[in-house]
């Protein structure tokens, strides 16, 4: 039966009853994997910044996304310090399990603000504020291991 033709004989499709597991993996990519190596390595956050366009990219990109400009000279260290630009108070954890103490998301902006990250705000969530100043805490250097945890979370600034 050509495929523009509608098949009206159900018993025709074919069905396995099989379970097929998959594994996935997930790169960082070339710009993701500089960006834990220096963050593991040396305790740096990178950004790339595209000058045409004026766009801080955090997580850094290997590329302009508005004008595919190659940003390979560009990278760059950020302060570690930045700005909370939202954030959310969770009360039930991933599983869907009340967590014991309220813990805080937030979307923090570095560097020149137009990059971010979504990370852990270690605060009392009454505390936490948009505009509210805070400062990456990271682990230390032999217990980090290459990867966006190596961040513990955020401190508000005092």
């Amino acid at each position: 039966m050509p495929f523009h033709e509608r098949n009206k004989n159900a018993g025709e499709f074919k069905h396995w009853p099989v379970s097929i597991e998959a594994t996935y993996l997930y790169t960082a990519g070339v710009g993701g994997a500089r960006f834990f190596e220096a963050l593991q390595k040396d305790g740096k956050i990178l950004a790339t910044e595209c000058k045409g366009c004026a766009i801080e990219y955090l997580p850094p990109r290997i590329y302009c996304e508005r004008c595919f400009a190659d940003l390979s000279e560009s990278w760059h260290e950020v302060a570690p310090s930045g700005v909370i630009a939202g954030f959310t108070v969770m009360r039930s954890g991933l599983d869907g399990k009340r967590l014991e103490k309220p813990e805080v998301r937030a979307l923090v902006r570095l560097g020149k603000g137009t990059g971010a990250l979504i990370h852990r705000v270690l605060a009392d969530p009454a505390k936490v504020a948009v505009g509210a100043k805070v400062k990456a805490k990271l682990k230390a250097k032999g217990q980090r291991k290459g990867n966006i945890l190596d961040i513990e979370g955020f401190e508000l600034a005092i």
